[in-house]
């Protein structure tokens, strides 16, 4: 199909439209902006981020993604909000070009919108931002991950945090090695990110756009979204879309001044492993020597641009003693001569706390409702452990929630009796149907009255999985070859 053909899908309904296809199509156009930036071929690029741009297709996949979002999503459900009746007005509205449109204009004439709800207009303006974004990341991030590092993850094709923790998996295994565990958020917070924008050759109009947000605080909302304790390491920022895309820009830069002083210093056969995800740091020697050298060249980039390093948010410890990464507990054991990977004491706690007060705001809220927000939780929370050795984690979690809910239930009825509350929300030794097995099992909180018979599963049923890296999927990983050419031609000339 051809770029034509998708640019005339305007009359199209949401059910109607092949996303598959618009899929497949934006990828293309991506990888040749890929293999032209490898290439160095600019007129190339340009002209297909152009075409990236002012595509009509651009927007409808920019519209579709930022209506997965879960807060989008929410949004949706509080204030019963449409995307079919405003389809047209926010391709319209979220159209990037030097004559800036105004959604205000567009949004007048829904007027039964208006009318009806002010906070329509508010998630109106909300989404046209968030589409924008969206359309700057997607022109934008080939030409990035062309020259962006394998060591580099985090909100990036083919390389989460899954991928993360086997790249420090692999680093460690061998001898006894020193881990620099190093939080950069404070010192990200306080960069100049105007300064590394003039030095990018983008264009022109998406340079001025990404100016105007950072007015708006762009960067800030996002360092201040990642400090609060009710969003998971792993969760995009909400509002923030390109912030991540601009801190990886960054981050990149941080790690080829360090490798290439380390090379000039030490030379080829040194052993330093450098993992960044987000405004988190991994250093892993052998060497304290090159450890502490390393953290002191990592301190001098940021004074040089007057954001310092303080000690604090460095944390050095032996891998035989555990440290924490992305809410992950990681401890050697001599014996075995293996890892164990867990979650972290922070995380577990965090997440009984938000348990904890889930019950605590459905109280009086239809037993149903409180199983379905728990549920939802427990697959959340527990599909990012359950690839590694939670085992007895799982069963900890599964206790305290238990004491959670009956405590919630025995306050909801209290002038009855204990057999009457077991038999009405936990019956005994009864079949649950949950990820293609059969549990049977006590003390489940039921919903009897339901026919569907919704229940919380235990976080133990949960089966381990072992994560399968996404091959000959993502720009990074298919034109990985370009990537160690630009890389070794950055190092020689640092």
């Amino acid at each position: 199909m051809t770029n034509l053909f998708f640019d005339n899908l305007g009359e199209s309904s949401w059910d109607n439209i092949p996303w598959h296809d618009l899929n497949v199509h934006l990828f293309k156009i991506q990888t040749k902006i890929y293999n032209a930036t490898c290439k160095k071929q600019i007129v190339t690029r340009k002209k297909m981020q152009l075409m990236l741009l002012e595509g009509y297709s651009t927007r409808l996949i920019a519209l579709y993604r930022v209506t997965q979002y879960p807060f989008i999503k929410k949004k949706f459900q509080d204030t019963d909000f449409s995307i079919i009746y405003v389809m047209k007005e926010l391709l319209e509205a979220s159209t990037i070009s030097s004559q800036n449109i105004k959604y205000e204009s567009i949004w007048s004439f829904k007027t039964d919108l208006l009318i009806q709800n002010s906070l329509h207009k508010q998630i109106f303006a909300l989404l046209v931002d968030l589409m924008q974004q969206e359309i700057i990341k997607i022109v934008l991030e080939p030409q990035f991950e062309a020259h962006f590092v394998n060591d580099l993850y985090g909100f990036r094709p083919g390389r989460n945090h899954h991928d993360a923790l086997g790249k420090l998996y692999s680093s460690l295994i061998g001898d006894e090695q020193l881990v620099a565990n190093v939080n950069l958020n404070d010192s990200l917070s306080k960069l100049n990110y105007f300064i590394y924008l003039d030095n990018i050759d983008i264009n022109p109009i998406i340079k001025n756009k990404i100016l105007k947000w950072l007015d708006f605080g762009l960067m800030h909302e996002y360092f201040y979204q990642s400090i609060s304790f009710d969003k998971h390491i792993f969760d995009l920022p909400r509002g923030s879309i390109l912030a991540p895309l601009l801190i990886n820009f960054v981050l990149n830069d941080i790690y080829f001044s360090i490798r290439s002083n380390i090379l000039k210093k030490f030379g080829i056969q040194h052993n330093l492993n450098i993992i960044f995800y987000g405004f988190h740091c991994v250093l892993i020697s052998k060497s304290s020597i090159l450890l502490d050298y390393s953290i002191n060249l990592l301190k001098r980039w940021f004074n040089d641009l007057a954001c310092n390093l303080n000690n604090k948010s460095i944390d050095i410890k032996c891998c035989r003693d555990g440290f924490n990464f992305l809410n992950y507990h990681i401890i050697l054991f001599e014996r075995k001569k293996n890892y164990s990977v867990v979650p972290s004491i922070q995380a577990i706690q965090l997440f009984n706390q938000g348990n904890r007060e889930t019950i605590q705001l459905l109280k009086s809220a239809p037993i149903k409702k409180m199983i379905n927000s728990l549920r939802s939780r427990i697959l959340n929370w527990g599909t990012l452990y359950s690839q590694y050795n939670s085992k007895q984690i799982f069963y900890y979690v599964d206790k305290v929630l238990f004491s959670q809910i009956r405590a919630s239930i025995l306050r909801r009825h209290p002038n009855k009796s204990r057999y009457w509350i077991s038999a009405k929300y936990f019956p005994s030794c009864s079949s649950y149907y949950f990820n293609e097995k059969y549990y049977k099992s006590s003390w489940i909180l039921t919903d009897t009255n339901s026919l569907t018979r919704e229940f919380v599963p235990k976080m133990q049923w949960l089966l381990k999985k072992p994560y399968i890296k996404i091959v000959k999927r993502g720009l990074c990983i298919i034109y990985s070859f370009f990537e160690i050419q630009v890389y070794k031609s950055k190092l020689l000339i640092n």
